[in-house]
């Protein structure tokens, strides 16, 4: 296959950080404005007082240069030393140097592996080389080389292509490429992006949500990586749409993208009851194998069907076949000795592979399973701070934990649910592991078959779930409060029947009890008169021998009823806000999250805002929106200068200065840009972003709203390609 490669015109990127400081002397690092970029670990092994080499590879150090060591401190140039392995993340400049933006010490003890992660142009092509930026990388048969999940020989790539490189440093030699990307340019940006159910198609359109969306020959149809035709879509895929407004207001999909959501798919925790020559029973659950299903140890080493034993404990996923029986996918071995805990919580920290949940650090690596809403993997760098996580670890040896899996959740709520070992318990106080709880007398204790006991029940030891809240002396408060039964496990699924006093998941019954804890997405107790078919369900389950199977507890985590969508905010008033298109309907309980993940009110949203909704779209023609999340703020163009009068990027004073609580900030783009402003505080630690989008040539204004910071002096920063500006500004409260 040849690569056409169509380019559209290359935007200049202009950058605007927002930098908040006491003094000048711990700038952050600038933030590049280019699209080119590298990330680089390996071994320093050259180092002056404006320069290392990482691998051979020389990277360029300026005054904004952010120098971390392991556990996120900044360190001086003068503390790196030859040998030393560190991570590095640098910009591609217009010659083709690298000015490094970040380095990171790795100095844990650990063997690591270099490698190269690089974006930019083909420089140029000879035999089974690439020159990338001035980077040669040797390709070879095993290469992997793709454009939008199609696949792409050595001979289709030509100097001047736009590719993104995966690579391995070969000590001595040479860097080895894994994997090259074949990109665009500048990709056409989407107005409008939503996901939901296909209830409709036609012969170029599809309607999701109640909105058409038509295609043509250059929208792009995915299935995961694998590029698919439009007759492969059915009504009641659930898909993500992202589409462009036409000059008649209809609506273009640029890009469909297929969500897995196979309601045959079920998984469970258990120990194994019984084996037979090609199933076993795993908790009272009958599951059968064959040769395609997967087989790990608790360290994931393939191991052979014949190694499981009864007594494991193991995690199994599996799909429900057309007879009703059960046929294992993946099945996992457990380690019944390793202390584990499980945590729902906004992230407080991320520095290095680390995060911090719940006063909770955890260590991560690239075995950890990190999943988004949807179930899509995603990087560690897309993780953010005030994102609501479920993560699931186990203890180590250094006190810390290691995340096994990660999952960020749409919906943000205000409660902590954590499971794990009770601690301590002294005077009502409890702890697992760092997360400390206090039990009030509102707090709802129960033992392991749902009574109700009292605090004279608890000993350090038991496995415990409960949830706490924040008092108003930020106390976590705990609100409920069980004790783990031996003979719980994990069962998750789509609820495929609701009779009375019952659901169904996969082809398992299980009985709802008075003391049964049932959660929306958002984390709100609800009813079993909530929960409807279809529902995707985490469940924990009392599944005692010769008894029939009880839920102990049942979280929603996606509802055939909730619909999200992302645009910019065409008309608001106090009872609805219309997004690109849809409107959403607003009452008191509709969340509002800054683009910080923190509490806001509806008056800090404007016309222009980009903003994601997530809505209840249970009754037809009233779309309740239950979460509003701010993407990026509105910068009005003042239409004060002619096009093409201005030449350059100015960045003015702020207005009015001192300030409380809010500043206007006014600056100038030449030619249609990348825009991107931050904010961040002393410790360099970002804020705040507060533009971060493309736009046209003109003179803006932005609004500044400090008012949840204290007073002091803050700087702003512009910065575009090799321009650069620093303005101070003083918050008088």
């Amino acid at each position: 296959m040849k690569a056409f490669l169509t380019l559209q015109p290359k935007l200049f990127l202009l950058r605007i950080s927002l930098f908040i400081f006491a003094a000048t002397s711990l700038l952050p690092s600038v933030l590049h404005a280019h699209h080119n970029r590298l990330e680089l670990d390996g071994l320093v092994t050259e180092l002056t007082d404006s320069t290392l080499s990482v691998d051979g590879l020389l990277l360029f150090i300026n005054q904004y240069t952010e120098i971390r060591d392991n556990n996120g401190n900044l360190i001086l140039l003068s503390d790196l030393m030859i040998g030393d392995f560190v991570e590095t993340k640098a910009d591609v400049q217009i010659d083709g140097s690298f000015i490094t933006t970040e380095i990171r010490r790795d100095d844990n003890g650990e063997e690591h592996e270099s490698k190269l992660e690089i974006r930019a142009l083909i420089d140029a092509i000879d035999n089974n080389f690439l020159t990338v930026s001035g980077v040669q990388i040797f390709v070879d048969e095993e290469t992997e080389i793709k454009m939008h999940g199609d696949e792409f020989l050595f001979e289709d790539l030509n100097a001047g292509d736009s590719v993104e490189v995966k690579a391995e440093f070969i000590p001595g030699e040479y860097f080895l490429a894994e994997r090259i990307k074949l990109e665009t340019e500048d990709p056409i940006e989407e107005d409008l992006e939503t996901e939901g159910f296909i209830t409709e198609l036609g012969d170029s359109s599809l309607v999701v949500n109640g909105l058409t969306f038509f295609v043509d020959e250059n929208t792009v149809i995915r299935d995961h990586d694998i590029t698919i035709s439009f007759d492969d879509l059915n009504v009641g895929d659930f898909v993500e749409v992202k589409a462009i407004f036409l000059p008649d207001s209809s609506l273009l999909a640029i890009e469909i993208k297929l969500e897995d959501r196979n309601e045959s798919e079920i998984e469970f925790t258990g120990t194994i009851e019984a084996i037979d020559t090609s199933s076993l029973i795993v908790s009272g659950i009958p599951v059968n194998v064959n040769d395609e299903t997967e087989i790990l140890d608790d360290d994931n080493n393939p191991i052979s069907f014949d190694e499981l034993m009864v007594g494991m404990h193991v995690e199994v996923k599996a799909l429900l076949m057309p007879d009703s029986t059960l046929l294992a996918v993946r099945i996992k071995v457990e380690d019944e000795n390793e202390q584990q805990i499980q945590i729902t919580a906004p992230i407080d920290t991320i520095f290095s592979s680390n995060i911090i949940v719940g006063g909770i650090t955890f260590e991560t690596d690239s075995n950890t399973v990190i999943l988004d809403d949807d179930n899509n993997s995603i990087s560690f760098e897309e993780l953010e701070i005030g994102m609501i996580v479920e993560v699931k670890g186990r203890l180590l040896l250094s006190g810390n934990y290691y995340a096994i899996r990660i999952k960020a959740e749409d919906l943000w709520h205000s409660s902590t649910d954590i499971s794990g070992t009770l601690n301590s318990i002294v005077s009502a106080n409890g702890r697992i592991a760092n997360n400390e709880f206090t039990i009030t007398s509102n707090t709802l204790l129960l033992d392991e078959f749902g009574n109700t006991v009292d605090e004279s029940y608890l000993t350090v030891g038991m496995m415990i779930t409960v949830r706490t809240k924040l008092n108003e002396l930020n106390i976590e408060e705990a609100v409920r409060l069980k004790v783990k039964h031996p003979d719980e496990i994990k069962l998750n699924g789509i609820i495929s029947n609701i009779s009375a006093g019952s659901i169904t998941i996969g082809n398992q019954i299980i009985d709802l009890q008075e003391f049964t804890f049932i959660t929306h997405q958002n984390g709100n107790q609800i009813n079993d008169e909530d929960l409807g078919e279809g529902f995707i369900v985490n469940s924990q389950i009392l599944s005692i021998p010769n008894q029939t199977d009880k839920a102990v507890s049942i979280k929603i985590t996606r509802s055939p009823n909730i619909i999200k969508t992302t645009g910019t905010v065409i008309e608001k008033s106090d009872e609805y806000i219309v997004v690109s298109q849809p409107l959403f309907q607003i009452n008191t309980s509709t969340v509002i999250l800054n683009s910080e993940y923190r509490i806001t009110n509806y008056s800090s949203i404007n016309i222009g805002d980009i903003v994601t909704v997530w809505a209840d779209n249970a009754t037809a023609g009233n779309q309740l929106a239950l979460q509003i999340k701010k993407i990026t703020n509105t910068v009005t163009n003042t239409d004060e200068v002619d096009n093409g009068l201005i030449t350059d990027y100015t960045l003015s004073q702020n207005f009015p200065n001192p300030f409380n609580p809010s500043t206007t900030i006014r600056f100038t783009v030449p030619e249609r840009a990348f825009v991107l402003l931050k904010v961040f505080n002393i410790l360099g630690e970002e804020i705040a972003v507060l533009v971060n989008n493309n736009l046209a040539e003109g003179v803006y204004n932005i609004n500044f709203d400090a008012s949840h910071l204290p007073s002091g002096i803050y700087l702003y920063r512009i910065e575009a390609n090799n321009f650069s500006q620093v303005n101070k500004m003083l918050l008088v409260k």
